[in-house]
């Protein structure tokens, strides 16, 4: 708790401030998702197209698509964050709601990048070819859950605080809203409900 009052003083002080770092969360922001879209392949084509079976071929190209990626999301994320805190009946400008996003997402930006490289050091190359450790993938599972869970706390308080946003508008647009709908995406499809032990793979496209 401590911790997670610590993370929110922090941002709510990078908000304001509107420091240099912003660029490089909104990267890291990018590796994220650049991580994410490719490991997506695994279910669209049911395992790992032949250029992504290389781990240093792999983060070269997540390392560059990280900063378009970024930029991208960056913009997107923060243009429904700024309809989501009018919805929710605050006040504020839409640069701070691309800053609120993209920070307020970092608890989830920092597991995924660690569980991608825990998982490259673990099965190196094997990762695309072999059955992975499915104890492992339950505890990966847990991790981004925890970690989409401080984001949302992280984005309501923040709201709160910075955009004045009303509490229960706040909890039903920011987070019960876009948690039904990504839910009812995923459990829908096949593809996703036969293996959802490997969900954390996608769990930041989709939040």
């Amino acid at each position: 708790m401590i911790l997670l009052h610590k993370l929110i003083d922090w941002i709510n002080k990078e908000i304001i401030k509107n420091t240099r770092r912003e660029f490089l969360v909104i990267w890291i922001s990018g590796i994220s998702l650049s991580i994410s879209i490719v490991e997506s392949t695994y279910f669209r084509i049911e395992g790992y197209a032949d250029s992504f079976k290389n781990w240093i071929m792999l983060w070269i190209m997540m390392l560059i698509m990280g900063i378009f990626v970024g930029i991208i999301g960056y913009y997107i994320k923060g243009a429904f964050l700024y309809l989501g805190v009018r919805l929710a009946g605050g006040k504020g400008s839409y640069k701070s709601a691309r800053t609120t996003i993209v920070y307020s997402g970092l608890p989830i930006y920092i597991v995924v990048i660690l569980i991608e490289i825990a998982n490259m050091f673990i099965y190196f190359n094997d990762y695309f070819t072999a059955n992975s450790s499915i104890v492992l993938d339950v505890i990966w599972m847990i991790l981004r859950i925890i970690s989409t869970i401080v984001f949302f706390i992280v984005l309501v308080k923040i709201s709160r605080n910075l955009f004045n946003t009303r509490i229960f508008r706040s909890i039903l647009i920011l987070c019960i809203v876009p948690i039904v709908y990504n839910l009812f995406t995923l459990l829908t499809d096949d593809k996703y409900t036969n293996e959802w032990t490997k969900l954390y793979k996608i769990i930041p496209l989709h939040f």
